[in-house]
């Protein structure tokens, strides 16, 4: 379990990535939908 826990915190870009899409889905849903359109 230890190696798999270091993979993870060798990968930056899975920890940037979650919270970027969770983001981007925040960000167009309170974004109206003129750009949908």
């Amino acid at each position: 379990m230890e190696r798999r826990r270091s993979r993870f915190q060798r990968l930056p870009i899975t920890r940037l990535l979650l919270p970027l899409f969770q983001a981007t889905l925040f960000w167009y849903s309170i974004k109206p939908n003129k750009y949908s359109a």
